[in-house]
């Protein structure tokens, strides 16, 4: 990302969507962590 703007001298740009694509990122791992640990108590429980 950095080196496709940089050629166009939008460095920060590369930057800000790098720190954006990376909150994003962590933002959908954990609902998908939480998700899976709650299926995992709810199957837990049924046996």
């Amino acid at each position: 990302m950095y080196s496709y703007f940089s050629t166009y001298n939008e460095p920060q740009q590369s930057q800000a969507m790098a720190i954006l694509l990376f909150l994003l990122s962590m933002g959908i791992g954990y609902f998908y962590i939480r998700a899976n640990v709650r299926a995992d108590r709810k199957g837990s429980l049924a046996r």
